[in-house]
């Protein structure tokens, strides 16, 4: 019986799951592994909100069916100020003792109850209302519970396109495995897929843009589809305004890895084809005008709000003008503090319970190893070679770089989030993926991403159930 099993049986079908140029395992895994993170966690939350704008979101959800969009110097509607009022922030209270009084006190509550989320729009909370709705209806969940599940499937869609990017990069499937169940254990999925975030579409857009870019490099796809791609996720959230950035180092670092694959740069036509959104310098010209048209976009969108003022704006924080040290300090500062190695609270916290932030740390210098020893190392070439240098480069420039177009287009210096570089995950993860190529290290990663995974999940729910 066991010849038999070993022959036609289990063994074969082991075997073709986990061979390293098989990914229906890690696609299977990874999909099941993110279902049962965000729907355990987010089951597991009170009702107090994230202290990542999970407030203005929900106002924003409460008013999208009748007003679409939110107006500079909007105070937060009475059911977001209530709630907040009622439930306080996770990780930090109630900031105010005002549950059940009337009228509403605006001037005791953050930024004196004005809306901060004027320069998004719609897109990110259009889908999100849908599902909330939907949720609502079927479970009977209050609303915001219900939005909170919107998360899931975006985390669904995340590990779904960073599989495709590893499996582009020629991962084995066994540390694919690895760093996904890492980044399902990391503080960044914990806050951002498990509550109402706009930072849910950030790691998913860095993915999607790699793959896109990728194909039009290979002449599978127009260089052109750029664009209207760009300018839809740059709508979405502004800082996705970085994976053009990401793309566009890495068109260039993969045309140098090519180069013996192209004609001379003068050849007659080279240039026609780019216009057509083919050859060699296509993913380049198309990146440049898809950039382009993303910041029309933007602009027409921040005319649109400012034709829509009702009153002023939130102060948010120091409003100061930005000094050469703030952009220096802000170079290499997204990896430590977006997987759990920052001075922030809240940034190191992986969940509300005491010990929980070392799994974060552990996480966040694995990557910054990974990204730092698969250069030194230098031993890649071709596709992974680009890979891992774009990596490096982009994870040093695009702090200052966003930190500039910010303070140039609000007119202040503003302190950017770790989250803000969500679009940098994918490359980190594939440079961890890449760097524990050996047998025994893409065992140990697994190992190790298995127990910070089923660590957290676990306590998350432990202290759900003891709450």
């Amino acid at each position: 019986m066991s010849t038999v099993l070993t022959r036609t049986g289990i063994r074969p079908l082991v075997d073709r799951l986990t061979h390293r140029d098989s990914y229906r395992l890690v696609y299977l895994t990874l999909i099941v592994a993110a279902l049962v993170m965000g729907l355990s966690v987010t089951a597991s939350h009170s009702l107090a909100f994230s202290p990542f704008d999970e407030w203005m979101y929900f106002d924003y959800l409460n008013k999208f069916p009748t007003q679409g969009f939110i107006r500079l110097g909007e105070p937060v509607g009475t059911t977001a100020m209530n709630w907040m009022a009622c439930n306080g922030l996770q990780a930090y209270g109630n900031p105010v003792d005002a549950c059940g009084v009337t009228p509403i006190d605006y001037t005791i509550f953050p930024f004196k109850g004005v809306q901060s989320a004027q320069l998004y729009t719609p897109l990110y909370f259009a889908p999100t209302w849908l599902v909330a709705s939907a949720v609502q209806a079927v479970t009977g969940l209050t609303f915001l519970e219900a939005a909170r599940f919107a998360g899931t499937l975006w985390l669904i869609g995340t590990m779904v396109a960073m599989t495709a990017v590893l499996r582009m990069f020629k991962v084995h499937a066994t540390a694919a495995i690895g760093v996904g169940l890492l980044f399902l254990a990391t503080p960044f999925a914990w806050w951002t897929y498990t509550f109402v975030s706009t930072d849910a579409p950030g790691a998913l857009v860095g993915a999607v843009a790699v793959i896109l870019i990728e194909r039009v490099i290979r002449g599978r796809l127009n260089a052109w589809w750029l664009v209207p791609f760009f300018v839809l996720v740059v709508l979405i959230k502004a800082v996705n305004v970085i994976s053009i950035g990401i793309v566009l180092l890495y068109a260039i670092a993969r045309i140098v890895s090519r180069r013996h694959h192209y004609p001379a740069w003068r050849r007659p036509g080279l240039w026609r084809a780019a216009i057509a959104g083919r050859g060699p310098i296509a993913p380049i010209t198309g990146t440049l005008v898809a950039g382009l048209a993303a910041a029309i976009a933007q602009v027409a969108w921040s005319r649109f709000v400012a034709a829509n003022v009702i009153g002023l704006g939130p102060v948010m924080g120091d409003e100061r003008p930005m000094k050469a040290a703030d952009a220096v300090g802000l170079a290499w500062a997204f990896i430590p503090s977006m997987f759990g190695t920052g001075s922030s609270e809240l940034s190191a916290m992986s969940t509300d319970f005491a010990g929980a932030p070392f799994i974060g740390q552990a996480i966040g210098w694995l990557c910054i190893g990974g990204v730092l020893g698969v250069v030194w190392l230098n031993r890649q070439r071709g596709l992974q070679r680009a890979v891992t240098n774009v990596t490096l480069v982009a994870s040093v420039l695009a702090g200052p770089v966003l930190a500039v177009v910010f303070t140039a287009s609000v007119g202040t210096f503003v302190n950017l989030g770790a989250r803000y570089g969500a679009n940098l995950i994918p490359l980190i993860l594939a440079s961890v993926a890449i760097l524990a190529a050996g047998r025994p290290h893409r065992r140990i990663l697994l190992v190790l991403a298995c127990v910070c995974y089923v660590f957290v999940i676990g306590v998350t729910v432990a202290d759900a159930l003891t709450r």
